[in-house]
């Protein structure tokens, strides 16, 4: 359970970090004539990257397998 609410977690993250950089776009695009640019894109790209690494490696037995991984059937 832990790791679904964990996965669950991370993707909310993402998603939200996707919606603030949208929000933010305005923001970004003064600052960054000013010289000033923001570093939402790198937040967002390690969110990204964390999700899927979390989304890769939790399911790898598959939903329905309940078997014990040190198991060696």
């Amino acid at each position: 359970m832990a790791p679904r609410l964990y996965r669950a977690l991370v993707f909310a993250l993402y998603q939200l970090s996707i919606v603030v950089a949208i929000a933010l776009l305005p923001v970004a695009l003064v600052t960054s004539r000013v010289g000033l640019p923001l570093p939402i894109g790198r937040f967002v790209a390690r969110l990204g990257s964390a999700y899927e690494n979390v989304a890769d490696g939790a399911d790898a037995r598959g939903p329905g397998d309940r078997r014990d991984p040190t198991d060696a059937a």
